[in-house]
């Protein structure tokens, strides 16, 4: 069974975190991109890490300077 989590992050600064996963070694895309979860739940995410296996990483910025990790 799928299962969708959310997780409210403190990164202020969306150049760090895409440095960041790139040290990682992580390919993502900056993009306003549909997210699929748990129950057909759509999310729109500002930056995706697609994976392998179909469940997919996002993170969408929240306005308030902190994005959340879908």
């Amino acid at each position: 069974m799928t299962h969708l989590s959310k997780i409210t992050t403190q990164i202020y600064d969306l150049k760090l975190l895409k440095n960041a996963l790139s040290d990682l070694h992580l390919e993502w895309k900056v993009d306003s991109t549909e997210l699929s979860g748990f129950q057909g739940k759509i999310d729109i995410v500002d930056l995706v890490i697609e994976q392998e296996n179909g469940i997919d990483v996002g993170f969408s910025w929240n306005g308030k300077g902190a994005t959340r990790l879908l």
